[in-house]
């Protein structure tokens, strides 16, 4: 007799729900997912509710179709149900020993908001050999833990609750930070720190710089300073939600139509935002990719760090715009990929390495005119400032003092 082996799985491994599951925010399973072997599902959840089902949107297995993948309670990050399996048409343990193509067995997993990852149990079959190869006397010889994983393909952003998880390590500051992030998504977008709002601190040096403009003939108004980590890791989630949609849809185009849906909302909220973005066009769609602060620690991030504000100036020029920001300290480094951006970066910007494309500043330059006589030169500036020789007079002129 010849002893082969072979596995279908039909029982479940319990899996453990993760230490602390109960007061980590919970994610939401609702949207598209991939299966190991490839195939598309959606799996439905309404908010709020501890059941899930899911319907086959690419079924990889030629044995189907299936009419689900799974479904089943979820409590936290902890879920546990019933996986509708497949075995492909030229499986021939299956063939030979008259094995059911579709099953259902039972599972549990953990989950966070982009993978499933869990067990079920399986079974291993012996059988014999005839002479002309079939297989026969197919036994169940004893039972095997069995692994998965599932991986989400759509964009789901995370909430508050889930982004201070993930980007603020402080406990202590945890509620506060979530809590302001809210009230700035709600419609506060301009807070200040204790530290902004000292004498001298950076509220004082922006209101400066925005009542400076009036003598320009500008006018601005500041729309935002300080951002909580969770609200400035809202936007570095749009960043990653693009990022990965087109990562996606560049793997498999065929997705495009179960993706829409996450693009039109990646789309409604980056425009909410108003947030400057590069554009891809993938598989149809184009998808936008924010340009923000994302790399983490966050509290790099000059927002963050509150060393920055986002101002609305008209007119919204270059050249004499930047030489006033600098004057009082700011500058815009990201320049046309964030115009309304500008951070403080001390008292005089100019020479600040990363407002190097302001050049020097005022007084910092010297300019040479050079001619052969017999003639008279005369230079004047754009405000009609003028240094030299004045034919209409006849006099010798001087309006830029000593240092002319």
């Amino acid at each position: 007799v010849l002893l082969l082996f072979a596995f279908l799985p039909l029982s479940a491994l319990s899996v453990a729900p993760q230490a602390g599951a109960a007061t980590m925010p919970t994610p939401s399973l609702a949207g598209v997912w991939k299966t190991e072997k490839g195939d598309y599902f959606d799996l439905l959840q309404d908010a709020g509710s501890a059941t899930f089902d899911s319907q086959m949107l690419k079924d990889a297995c030629d044995a189907g179709p299936r009419g689900f993948v799974m479904k089943g309670t979820s409590n936290g990050t902890y879920m546990e149900g019933t996986l509708l399996r497949c075995t492909p048409l030229d499986d021939k343990l299956s063939t030979d020993c008259g094995l059911e193509r579709l099953w259902e067995t039972p599972f549990s997993a953990n989950f966070t908001t982009m993978e499933i990852e869990g067990a079920f149990e399986g079974q291993w079959y012996i059988w014999d050999t005839d002479s002309g190869g079939n297989y026969t006397n197919c036994t169940l010889d004893y039972y095997y833990q069995v692994s998965f994983t599932m991986t989400r393909v759509d964009c789901q952003l995370m909430n508050f609750d889930e982004l201070g998880a993930r980007y603020v390590t402080d406990p202590a500051k945890l509620a506060d930070d979530v809590a302001k992030a809210r009230a700035m998504e709600g419609g506060e977008k301009l807070q200040w720190t204790a530290e902004n709002l000292a004498p001298g601190g950076l509220k004082e040096k922006a209101e400066a710089f925005r009542a400076g403009l009036v003598a320009w003939g500008y006018t601005g108004r500041i729309n935002s300073a300080y951002r909580t980590q969770s609200y400035q890791g809202h936007f570095a989630d749009m960043r990653r939600c693009g990022q990965e949609l087109i990562d996606n849809l560049q793997s498999d185009p065929d997705l495009a139509p179960y993706l829409a849906s996450s693009i039109n909302a990646l789309k409604a909220e980056v425009a909410e935002h108003t947030l400057k973005s590069e554009l891809y066009t993938v598989a149809g769609y184009v998808i936008p990719v924010p340009f923000v602060c994302w790399r983490e620690p966050l509290t790099l991030c000059p927002h963050v760090d509150a060393r920055a504000v986002d101002m609305t100036i008209v007119p919204d020029d270059n050249n004499t715009l930047d030489w006033i920001g600098a004057m009082y300290g700011f500058c815009r480094p990201y320049r046309e990929k964030d115009r309304p951006h500008w951070d403080y970066v001390g008292d005089y910007a100019f020479g600040v390495e990363k407002c190097g494309f302001l050049g020097r500043g005022p007084g910092e330059a010297t300019i040479t005119f050079k001619a052969q006589s017999p003639v008279n030169i005369k230079v004047a500036d754009s405000y009609g400032n003028a240094v030299g020789f004045d034919n209409a007079t006849g006099t010798v002129v001087n309006d830029l003092g000593s240092n002319g």
